[in-house]
């Protein structure tokens, strides 16, 4: 997998406001010795998942799913594969998985094409069905744009998936923050 430590470094660069923040993320990386435990699930230190957020054009919408463990709306993405050669590429399979969406169009930030729209550190309360203690993700959260309006979402067992005017994104607690990142990133691409 592409050196986590460099794509963390790119964004960074790019949004220095954000190191605070990402705090956790960094410690995580500098103290970690093993690449594979930077995204296992059983790390409960804390650990990298990837996630898109994926925008239809035509509808000015954003689409997210509910989140039945979390109770809560959020967009497609999760746990990071030992076969993920990156997390882009762990945030396309896990979009794929919950939305059946393929018609995917790749937004990248930066000419690299790995550094993420956005990391976000969160909290995620233990879970007693999955025998899973409290912990945090550092979830890598990539752009994309369906390119076909008309493709059929796929229900996933987890959750339920809804289009979300971007409009309106601010009024989602877990939005409020990104909005804004994403309507700037997404400015050129939606259609009138």
């Amino acid at each position: 997998m592409k050196s986590l430590h460099r794509i963390v470094d790119q964004y960074l660069a790019a949004q220095p406001d954000e190191r605070a923040k990402l705090a956790r993320l960094e410690q995580l990386l500098a103290t970690s010795t093993d690449a594979l435990q930077l995204i296992s699930r059983r790390n409960f230190t804390g650990h990298v998942t990837a996630s898109g957020f994926v925008v239809d054009p035509k509808q000015h919408a954003l689409a997210l799913i509910h989140h039945t463990s979390l109770a809560m709306y959020v967009q497609p993405g999760g746990h990071l594969e030992v076969t993920d050669a990156t997390p882009l590429a762990g945030a396309r399979r896990e979009v794929l998985e919950e939305t059946g969406m393929r018609a995917l169009t790749y937004r990248p930030m930066t000419d690299d094409g790995m550094v993420p729209l956005d990391i976000d550190s969160h909290y995620i309360p233990p879970n007693s069905k999955k025998g899973e203690p409290e912990h945090w993700h550092h979830d890598f959260r990539y752009l994309f744009t369906r390119a076909e309006s008309s493709e059929p979402i796929a229900e996933s067992a987890e959750s339920d998936v809804r289009w979300i005017s971007l409009d309106t994104l601010d009024q989602f607690d877990t939005f409020e923050v990104v909005a804004g990142k994403i309507r700037d990133a997404v400015a050129p691409y939606l259609l009138r």
